[in-house]
């Protein structure tokens, strides 16, 4: 909460320094959004909305971040099928690709304070991209760093009368360090099997299962 209020409290700042905008009060006619740095998703991707204001009186207001603009993202709402939206424009595609599989993700901007002020993204999915399947064991647990020793004490100086010099006393010993412990092992990863089928069609892809007795993963692999 207290991080919130940190972000909204700043963000007023720079609305009031013109460092950033809303655009309630502007003449806005018309809206523009894409998706950046890449027009389509891959499932577990993510990428940040773009959203070009046209107004009344000729000017191009972009939004903060990948626009490179000064309209703040809290200027909009967003209603979203298929990808989940945050406010601050983020847009991600759920990692298991049964959800989008023969879907079109789409986004839609309205503005605030001008409510027939629109715009309509569809993004397209892609499956041509790298995947991982991470199956892992537990990490093991690391050791504990052993104890410092203590410093000796110094010994006491001798006399400096030249005429009865004495020796001084020797000084103590420093005590030994204790042993740290040795971490825990980690655990062998769970086996795992792997069931691949071509899925037939004007853009074959392939189907891919990976399964542990625990949990599974599904990837379609262009």
């Amino acid at each position: 909460m207290l991080v919130l209020l940190g972000l909204a409290g700043c963000e007023s700042i720079a609305v009031g320094l013109h460092l950033r905008m809303r655009l309630d009060r502007e003449p806005v006619t018309t809206l523009a959004a894409r998706l950046a740095p890449q027009s389509a998703l891959s499932p577990g991707g993510r990428g940040r909305l773009v959203i070009i204001a046209a107004t009344a009186d000729g000017r191009q207001l972009a939004t903060v971040g990948p626009g490179h603009g000064r309209v703040l993202f809290d200027s909009f709402s967003f209603a979203a099928q298929v990808v989940q939206v945050k406010a601050t424009g983020i847009v991600s595609l759920p990692q298991d690709p049964r959800v989008s599989d023969g879907r079109v993700p789409h986004v839609h901007v309205t503005t605030l304070g001008h409510p027939d002020v629109v715009a309509d993204l569809e993004i397209p999915v892609r499956y041509d991209v790298a995947f991982a399947a991470h199956f892992s064991g537990r990490d093991g647990f690391p050791g504990a760093d052993g104890a410092n020793g203590f410093d000796g004490t110094a010994g006491t100086p001798g006399s400096i009368d030249l005429s009865n010099p004495s020796a001084g006393g020797n000084g103590s010993d420093g005590s030994d360090g204790g042993d740290g412990f040795n971490g825990g092992d980690g655990e062998r990863g769970q086996a795992i099997h792997v069931w691949v089928t071509l899925r037939a069609g004007t853009h074959p892809l392939l189907q891919v299962r990976v399964a542990s007795i625990t949990r599974e993963q599904f990837f379609l692999v262009d």
